[in-house]
């Protein structure tokens, strides 16, 4: 090889180097004022303008009945769905006291997902609730975690079969949003104007064992809400999936009572979430998530997994042993 050729190759690496670095360097910046503009600066979206009522599932504690209040501070009627009916006229009577604003309430148990040819589809008692209302927003909040914390097989609630917790965990997580999309979506696309948020979780980002069902549900969120969302994005309407990471709700008590930067409020996560609406198909609604979530994903899926299943498997071992005393 000539002295020419090696100083041509030589060329060639640096010019490659360069461009990697600055390639590296633009994408650092752009992830950054991504990340900055996401989480810190306002939604420039109008909630008000969507409709005069938005529709929250599980809205009886956690982030459900937080996103309600915050919604009724601006002046949104709220529907209220969820299977507590106690509950339900508790948190009604709250947000109408606070805000002034109209309220609804509705029983229904969203594992109830079965057609038959006697009953029909169990949907139609909400399809007829919202048939004259101007529904702008629609939370899809709804959740449930797994039945007992431990390994696939043995995940069944307590007295049930696995199948039936199985089936139950799925309706309730996953087919509530499809549905619930369906009867919503029509006239958000008439009107040309509309709000869909579903509550993912952090969890659907990258394997999970243990929790590996109620992930699964919670990747099939993200995927029909980033899918929707170029769908109806010509129709005027925003559909969008948020990622939560532990936050504190009853579901995630076994976790811990300490608030920490990890793991705030379902208030102080609600707050930061309101400020993400509009700006991504998909967010985690709160910077400390996504930067958990950056963090994640950068090790190796096999190193997070096996981290995740030795913790969870304390985590229900503890359980257990709470619940036998």
């Amino acid at each position: 090889m000539a002295f020419s050729d090696v100083i041509i190759d030589s060329s060639f690496f640096y010019m490659f180097g360069i461009i990697t670095v600055i390639a590296l360097v633009f994408e650092t910046v752009n992830k950054s004022y991504k990340f900055y503009v996401t989480h810190f600066l306002d939604s420039s979206v109008d909630f008000a303008k969507f409709g005069k009522w938005a529709i929250v599932t599980g809205s009886t504690d956690g982030i459900g009945k937080a996103i309600a209040h915050e919604l009724a501070k601006r002046r949104i009627n709220i529907f209220l769905i969820s299977r507590n009916l106690e509950k339900l006229t508790k948190v009604a009577e709250e947000i109408e006291r606070a805000y002034k604003v109209e309220t609804k309430i509705l029983v229904f148990d969203f594992t109830n997902f079965d057609h038959s040819p006697s009953s029909g589809d169990p949907y139609n008692v909400i399809s007829e609730a919202i048939k004259d209302l101007d529904v702008g927003i629609m939370v899809n909040n709804v959740g449930m975690p797994i039945g007992s914390v431990d390994v696939f097989h043995k995940s069944e609630k307590p007295g049930e079969a696995l199948s039936k917790t199985i089936s139950n965990l799925i309706h309730c997580n996953a087919s509530s949003r499809v549905k619930m999309m369906e009867l919503v979506l029509p006239s958000m696309i008439t009107r040309k104007i509309g709000l869909i948020i579903n509550i993912s979780s952090l969890s659907a980002g990258f394997a999970f064992p243990v929790l590996n069902t109620y992930a699964a549900t919670k990747r099939f969120d993200d995927t029909l809400s980033v899918s929707l969302a170029q769908e109806y994005k010509k129709h005027g309407v925003i559909i969008q999936s948020v990622q939560p990471g532990f936050v504190q709700t009853n579901m995630t008590r076994p976790l811990g009572s300490s608030t920490n930067l990890i793991y705030p409020t379902v208030t102080t996560y609600v707050h930061h979430m309101m400020k993400t609406i509009g700006k991504s198909d998909c967010t985690n609604g709160y910077w400390a998530h996504t930067i958990s979530l950056w963090l994640t994903t950068i090790l190796p899926e096999d190193i997070t997994g096996r981290a995740l299943f030795k913790y969870f498997m304390k985590v229900g071992k503890r359980l257990k042993s709470r619940n036998t005393k």
